[in-house]
C-alpha cells in the first residue's frame, strides 16, 4: 500500500445508504490504496436478477473475502455480519 493508505487497514468494509456514493468511493480509494476492489453487486445476483438463497451468498461471500486485503463495497444487510467480523476499517456514507 502507497502513503495515501497510511491510515487505513488493509481490509476496508465501505457501505452506506442506497445512492450514498459507495462505488465511486471504493474505486477512487482502491486506486489510492491499490487495495482489490470487491464490488458485492457483481457478485450477489443469479442470471434473471435472481437473489441466491442467504447460505449460499454467505459460502460466496466467506471466498470473496478469504484474502488478506480488500476493500468491499455494498450493503446486503443480512450478511452484514460476516463483512464486519473481518473487516478493520468500516466507511458508512451517508446521503447529504
Amino acid at each position: 500500500m502507497g502513503d495515501a493508505a497510511a491510515g487505513i487497514g488493509h481490509r476496508v468494509l465501505v457501505t452506506g445508504l442506497t445512492g450514498s456514493g459507495k462505488s465511486t468511493f471504493s474505486r477512487l480509494l482502491a486506486a489510492r490504496t491499490g487495495l482489490p476492489l470487491i464490488h458485492l453487486d457483481l457478485h450477489f445476483w443469479k442470471p434473471g436478477w435472481v437473489a441466491p438463497p442467504e447460505d449460499e451468498w454467505r459460502e460466496k461471500q466467506s471466498g470473496l473475502l478469504a484474502g488478506d486485503a480488500w476493500i468491499a463495497d455494498g450493503n446486503y444487510n443480512e450478511t452484514l455480519d460476516l463483512r464486519l467480523e473481518l473487516a478493520d476499517t468500516v466507511v458508512f456514507l451517508e446521503t447529504p
